[in-house]
């Protein structure tokens, strides 16, 4: 009898080890896709592209829910973040909430910045990430357009009287 209540401690122990061990792999990959994240942010808040092939992959895709079409890769993405910060030299984008599952995330975010007319413009959205190897592969970027294009100075003009389809 004593050498089964051993046996049944053995297992036991070995169990527990082996999901604590298994609970410390998923937070440390956890942590590794956040530390990405934060990468991926410094980008755009700073401009400087040093390392980005460590951040992203080379078949990286982005897309803003304001654009009709897909960004791939590393020259699109220095592209757009160039664009944004030559209009808005001080862009700004702060993490809010970040929550990973696996090989996908989500992130909420606040972005401030003031245009060339020194405007001072404030914005929120969503992102989904995507990993793969070790490095983000997708965002699907949603934000609030219509308030940044009011901010900036667009007025919604509705008109007088509706427009039948031809």
């Amino acid at each position: 009898m004593r050498w089964k209540t051993v046996s049944i401690a053995v297992v036991v122990f070995f169990a527990a080890t082996v999901m604590l061990n298994a609970c410390a792999d998923l937070q440390a990959e956890k942590e590794q896709k956040i530390a990405l994240i934060e990468k991926y942010t410094e980008l755009w808040n700073t401009g400087n592209f040093d390392g980005i092939t460590d951040v992203i992959a080379e078949d990286f895709e982005l897309k803003f829910s304001h654009l009709n079409r897909v960004l791939i890769g590393e020259g699109d993405l220095i592209n757009i973040i160039s664009v944004f910060r030559s209009n808005y030299q001080d862009f700004y984008v702060e993490i809010l909430d970040v929550c990973i599952d696996g090989d996908e995330g989500a992130i909420r975010y606040a972005i401030s910045a003031t245009n060339n007319n020194e405007v001072k413009i404030k914005g929120d959205g969503v992102s989904y990430i995507y990993f793969a190897d070790g490095k983000v592969s997708k965002i699907w970027s949603n934000n609030n357009d219509l308030s940044w294009n009011i901010q900036e100075g667009m007025v919604l003009v509705w008109p007088e009287e509706e427009i039948a389809p031809e």
